[in-house]
């Protein structure tokens, strides 16, 4: 028979109450991490409903379409996604991380307005491939950055934070669907683009933190942090 040390543990829910409670202390307490994590909420709120709640309509009320439509839509946001994987993976020897993400964000508002202004199927193909390449090199660029701003004993409680913002999705499907239904998906979509432009512009001219962000003080700042 096993018998192993007792040890006197705090309750698993008390526990879960103060880690939960560490990691929010960090994100308000560290302006860069804050401002990376703020800065995310983009994609759920105003990105990512491009992708899941209009095309449908997009594929039914636009394009005239059916399944196959649909089908095309997502498909070129998948193909420009690998694309964009590939292209982020190579920009390791590029320094300024923040401007990068800045520029990511912009081009992927500006690929979304191409979408919103596009009345053919190809050329709705085409900004939506484009979107999607500039999606993932903003979300692997801003998980890289948020990742590097806290520190290893942290970064379980703070990730897990961080996680919590998928359940912004619902909510911005929610508005891109009823935003549709009143003006329809192409007005809605440019809506949201051009918010996500101005969230990109407002944050390179008012937030330095995110703009002047380098992955060489990223690093270095991470292993000061480490050791």
């Amino acid at each position: 028979k096993l018998q192993l040390p007792y040890e006197n543990r705090a309750p698993a829910t008390a526990q879960n109450r103060a880690s939960f409670r560490e990691g929010w202390a960090y994100i308000v307490a560290n302006p860069t991490t804050r401002a990376f994590l703020l800065i995310s909420w983009v994609l759920p709120l105003l990105i990512i409903p491009n992708f899941n709640a209009l095309p449908p309509i997009y594929a039914k009320d636009t394009f005239a379409g059916g399944p196959d439509t649909l089908g095309m839509l997502l498909s070129a946001v998948g193909i420009g996604g690998i694309v964009g994987g590939f292209v982020a993976a190579s920009l390791d020897k590029q320094d300024r991380r923040g401007l990068l993400q800045l520029v990511a964000l912009l081009l992927l508002g500006c690929s979304l307005i191409g979408v919103a202004l596009s009345n053919a199927l190809w050329g709705a193909l085409l900004f939506m491939g484009l979107a999607g390449f500039f999606e993932m090199i903003f979300l692997t660029t801003n998980m890289t950055l948020l990742q590097l701003s806290i520190p290893d004993d942290l970064r379980g409680r703070v990730t897990g934070i961080i996680s919590l913002r998928s359940g912004l999705m619902p909510v911005g499907a929610f508005v891109a669907g009823a935003g549709a239904d009143l003006v329809g998906p192409q007005t809605m979509t440019l809506i949201l683009a051009s918010i996500t432009c101005v969230v990109a512009l407002s944050a390179y001219f008012g937030s330095p933190t995110i703009r002047d962000y380098r992955l060489s003080e990223a690093l270095a700042a991470h292993e000061t942090i480490v050791k």
